[in-house]
């Protein structure tokens, strides 16, 4: 029973980062709308914007490994919860913004 609160608590942690992260880090980028003029993203920013986006996941996993010895379930549950949680939300929300607005979407199809 402690592997499946972990796990669940692992993918609540996980999911909350990513939410987060997501407001913070990529929802601004993907509401930029060439017709108000504004700057389109340059490189440069996005390459920004990982790197943020990276750090935040490894100091979300960072907490979970530092407090392993005061979790009264599965460290091991907990933090393989954690990374999925991450991994797959964010790709939900990076799919998510790209259906919204399919125009923002370099494939060279237009």
């Amino acid at each position: 029973m402690t592997y499946v609160i972990g796990a669940i608590v692992g993918i609540a942690f996980g999911a909350l980062v990513a939410f987060l992260k997501n407001i913070f880090i990529w929802k601004k980028y993907g509401e930029f709308d060439p017709s108000d003029g504004g700057d389109p993203a340059k490189a440069s920013d996005i390459y920004i914007r990982s790197m943020v986006s990276f750090a935040v996941n490894v100091a979300t996993l960072l907490v979970v490994f530092l407090l392993r010895e005061k979790l009264p379930f599965s460290f091991v549950a907990c933090i393989i919860g954690t990374a999925a949680a991450l991994a797959t939300l964010n790709r939900i929300f990076a799919r998510r913004q790209i259906k919204s607005d399919p125009d923002q979407v370099g494939d060279g199809k237009k």
